[in-house]
């Protein structure tokens, strides 16, 4: 391996992210010592990371970020979902030395770290797009990169993990600066990345790269959802530790009390708000967002295991071990259901089975005390967030509407009928012609052009925002029996749903 040495300067500009990466390090060789992850090659991963940062060096993002932490976050993530392969985590390194025209070459990868780490590299890197005349030559190589990392297979195909775990860093680093980059690159992991996560049955990182899309696109309902769920697991961890150890303390050596005390398996802002809107299609999408995620928690448990072996029901034995709580006000019972004062539900569920000789009850925590709690105070902050979801618009007569952020033209032109929106011809926005993408800004005069008969285009499904305006669009083509690749229809439509 080439000698890849740092100046002083270099490496003191380096020295918060270098001691990052050496705790992880430190990490895998006290996991090894207690024989965990022993395929791991820590001296490899060690050269691996000098030679990441000796081709990246102090480059920094547009944000003012080192680059350094974005291959330091893909590295990250594959190791923490369980990968051991020490090659497929040096090229998670490597990644993006190529691509980005660093100096370094494949043949000098292969040389440094072998041709399984260069052929994972290979399968990731995208030829350079910086040379490319126009943007028709930037979009087919977009195309042809795509198109291979759908024929992946063998070996190679673990490179994917890398591709998630690359977009999945740069979605929350935000590194695009106008709202067409972003736009772009979120339609195309709608489209492209996340369809091909869930092909190689990756439907975590799959789900993980559609909450990253659904922070960008609705950032406001994002945001309040992740607050509720942060305030909500609190609450609710909270709730569990007290109820836990005032059951441990009555139960003392009579029976074992067991539990964690919180949510382990998390969803996802953007999970939770599917089924927000699943369950609730009726609601606006603002009030969509203002339920309680309360109900779209796994429940966490507590367990209570009986020392002895008994022949009394189990709910007699419960109630016998929970009832001087009840003296102290700290549990009530009513109906074998228990309460605690900061309204925890704890209901009892039995089971007659028997685990080793003991009886086992377990306990599930309901708070629905603070689900009502948390939908009054969101509704208390509905004019706040309704202000920052809308914006207001002006026809050609003078007339002002209250349209959702985020709409281009052509969904205007559908969210006033279906007829309006399958003619039209184009949009005169402040006295200027715009395309039927462009995106409409607090206070835009707007005239919609209409041609004679219909104009309606399935390539429209690309650009419009809205769920209605594409609803209308559909029930345009439904109803008037167009000629349709339907394959590209459906394919189309598909994405932008998701």
């Amino acid at each position: 391996m080439k000698n890849y040495t740092l100046n002083d300067k270099v490496v003191e500009q380096l020295k918060t992210i270098d001691k990052q990466f050496s705790s992880t390090i430190s990490s895998i060789l006290e996991d090894q010592a207690r024989g965990l992850h022993t395929e791991i090659d820590t001296d490899k991963l060690q050269d691996a990371w000098l030679a990441t940062k000796y081709w990246h060096g102090t480059k920094r993002r547009s944000s003012g970020e080192l680059f350094l932490y974005h291959p330091l976050a893909v590295f990250n993530t594959l190791f923490e979902d369980g990968f051991n392969n020490t090659n497929l985590l040096v090229a998670s390194l490597l990644h993006d030395t190529v691509e980005d025209q660093t100096g370094y070459t494949f043949e000098d990868m292969e040389k440094d770290f072998g041709n399984e780490v260069c052929e994972y590299v290979k399968t990731v890197t995208r030829i350079s797009a910086i040379d490319a005349q126009n943007r028709q030559e930037r979009e087919q190589i977009q195309r042809e990169f795509d198109q291979r990392l759908g024929n992946v297979s063998g070996p190679a195909r673990a490179a994917l993990y890398i591709k998630f775990a690359d977009r999945l860093n740069n979605l929350h680093a935000n590194i695009y600066k106008t709202q067409e980059e972003i736009t772009k690159y979120v339609n195309h992991t709608q489209s492209v990345l996340i369809p091909l996560a869930k092909k190689v049955d990756c439907h975590p990182i799959a789900e993980l790269l559609a909450d990253g899309c659904f922070a960008i696109r609705e950032p406001n309902i994002y945001e309040h959802i992740k607050r509720s769920l942060l305030e909500y697991l609190g609450r609710i961890s909270d709730s569990l530790s007290s109820v836990k150890s005032s059951i441990a303390r009555v139960c003392q050596s009579r029976a074992t009390v067991m539990g964690a005390g919180s949510v382990t398996i998390m969803p996802t802002p953007h999970k939770i708000y599917k089924s927000i809107t699943r369950d609730n299609p009726n609601l606006s999408l603002l009030h969509r967002s203002l339920f309680s995620v309360a109900n779209y928690v796994p429940i966490p448990t507590i367990y209570i295991t009986l020392n002895e072996p008994t022949e009394e029901p189990l709910g007699s034995q419960l109630l016998k071990l929970i009832k001087p709580l009840t003296n102290e006000d700290l549990v009530s019972v009513v109906d074998e259901k228990f309460i605690s004062p900061n309204m925890v539900n704890v209901y009892v569920q039995y089971r007659s089975n028997r685990n080793n000789g003991k009886d086992v009850v377990r306990l599930t925590i309901m708070d629905k005390g603070f689900n009502s709690a948390l939908l009054e105070a969101s509704s208390r902050t509905l004019h706040k967030v309704t202000a920052s979801d809308k914006i207001k618009i002006f026809t050609k007569d003078g007339n002002s509407l209250e349209i959702d952020k985020g709409m281009t033209v052509l969904d205007f032109a559908f969210s006033l009928n279906t007829e309006i929106g399958a003619s039209y011809e184009g949009a005169i926005v402040n006295d200027t012609y715009v395309e039927p993408n462009y995106k409409l800004k607090n206070n835009d005069r707007v005239v919609i052009i209409r041609c004679e008969g219909y104009s309606a285009k399935l390539e429209w499904f690309t650009i419009l925002e809205s769920k209605l305006a594409r609803n209308r669009l559909y029930s345009f083509f439904n109803t008037a029996r167009k000629a349709l690749d339907i394959d590209y229809f459906n394919g189309i439509y598909r994405r932008k749903d998701q």
